[in-house]
């Protein structure tokens, strides 16, 4: 063989070593940690664990159903997810960095938005922020994050600050979230700084073939007050279709990031609509433009784990053009347990990056860390995987659409469904006996039914004097 031969051949087994070791793309999320740093681990959870005369409870050091994230459940959870994956090749964070108790509730915004900005308890509320940004980037130092602000990371909660505080607001989490973490440094551009002072928005290149776009679903929440910045909804629109435009001559890949989900259907109880309708039908016709640029939407809010289908009225996975799903939550306020996923994009070839093919997550025991001062990483496991666990192909629109569709058809997997949706593990003695019991109860929804089972029938302690039952 020639010498130009050998160096050919040799050419050829390099780039075929290179495609056949190619590394797997893996997206760490962690969403709604909801941080108390005033946590009271004696406290009660109808006291919210944090206010009124202590109780003769067993401390909970480590959390307590129906309260929110001590720092160090938080501190946990970043640690488990450090374990679970060491180097993600990004980080997603959909938001609600602080405990409701900071937040004033929405029912009395229309009262007292304008005459009671309280700059300490507004302090507060920025400081804990800083701390979740920084906590995360300290463990991933060589991980983009990717961030969008909840509900609840301003004073007001549903509100967005109105036109006097949101160049302040904005630039803080600029700085909190890109400008001040090392591995954000492409992002930190001049386009950002301004997007993200006018709307909090902004858009982060994470490869040549992918970026993410967060934006700041709070414009189009029914409970945001029109008048706190009336041009911006709408502006946020051309902008956000401006970003999806130019990834798509770019033959970018686009994930979504933002807090509230536009009001999908979700599988398996049906929630009405976070978004006013006029945006909400904006967005279903934004995906349904550029289905075949948009990967995928991260969203946070609900507490326990979606699957979402864009089609509201049937479920046949030829009618669905979005994947979406809804992260479970570190707070357990909700009467979850908390959690994060890892989301695993396979390798093949130039769809490589279309959608995930599968996604892990994991849960932490709460209940049995009550009365404990062990290592509380003893108490995090893996809950699922979703392919081998769940059934789920992979997390395309046709594979949503075809999963909802079996959750519909399969009580068995439904239960499972629902279990895991709140962080709980999977046991064949315990869904028998709910679905025996839903089905005999509540043929029609047994969905619903199942939900309440497993959450005690919802029990809310207290919440609803905090953010008026909103959800």
């Amino acid at each position: 063989m020639t010498h130009k031969g050998k160096t050919c051949l040799i050419f050829l087994v390099a780039i075929l070593s290179s495609l056949s070791a190619a590394k797997d793309f893996r997206v760490s999320v962690i969403s709604d940690m909801h941080v108390d740093m005033k946590y009271d681990p004696q406290v009660s959870a109808d006291l919210y664990c944090t206010r009124g005369e202590k109780r003769d409870q067993v401390p909970a050091p480590y959390g307590r159903h129906g309260c929110d994230s001590p720092y160090v459940l938080f501190a946990s959870a970043v640690m488990k997810m450090k374990e679970a994956e060491p180097s993600p090749d990004l980080i997603l964070v959909p938001g609600d960095f602080v405990t409701h108790s900071l937040i004033y509730k929405s029912g009395a915004i229309n009262k007292r938005a304008d005459k009671e900005f309280n700059e300490t308890r507004y302090q507060e509320i920025m400081d804990t922020v800083e701390n979740v940004a920084q906590s995360i980037a300290r463990e991933f130092p060589g991980s983009p994050i990717v961030f969008t602000q909840g509900n609840g990371d301003y004073l007001y909660n549903y509100q967005v600050p109105d036109q006097t505080r949101k160049a302040r607001h904005y630039s803080a989490l600029y700085y909190y979230w890109i400008a001040n973490i090392p591995s954000n440094k492409k992002a930190a551009t001049a386009e950002n700084f301004f997007s993200m002072r006018e709307h909090g928005g902004y858009v982060q290149e994470i490869r040549k073939d992918l970026v993410v776009i967060s934006f700041n679903s709070n414009y189009y929440t029914v409970h945001n007050r029109v008048e706190n910045d009336p041009g911006i909804p709408k502006s946020l629109f051309r902008w956000l279709e401006s970003q999806l435009l130019l990834a798509q001559s770019k033959h970018q890949k686009v994930i979504l990031l933002y807090h509230i989900p536009h009001g999908t259907y979700t599988a398996p109880v049906s929630r009405p609509s976070f978004w006013v309708e006029e945006y909400k039908a904006e967005m279903y016709r934004l995906l349904q433009r550029y289905n075949d640029t948009v990967s995928m939407s991260f969203t946070g809010h609900l507490h326990h784990f979606n699957i979402q289908s864009a089609d509201q009225a049937r479920l046949q996975a030829e009618f669905n053009y979005n994947s979406l799903v809804v992260m479970r939550a570190v707070s357990p306020i909700r009467v979850n347990n908390p959690g994060f996923s890892v989301f695993t994009y396979t390798s093949h070839g130039d769809e490589r990056l279309m959608h995930p093919a599968y996604y892990d997550e994991y849960t932490f025991l709460l209940s049995h860390t009550v009365g404990t001062t062990e290592d509380p990483q003893r108490f995090w496991v893996h809950l699922y995987n979703s392919r081998q666990d769940l059934g789920l192909e992979d997390l395309s629109p046709a594979g949503i659409g075809r999963f909802i569709a079996s959750l519909v058809q399969d009580p068995k997997r439904l239960v499972r469904y629902t279990m895991y949706k709140i962080g709980e593990p999977f046991s064949e003695d315990k869904a028998k006996w709910v679905a025996q019991v839903c089905g005999r109860l509540f043929p029609t929804d047994i969905g619903r039914c199942v939900l309440g089972l497993f959450t005690r029938f919802l029990p809310r302690y207290g919440v609803e004097e905090i953010d008026d039952g909103v959800r």
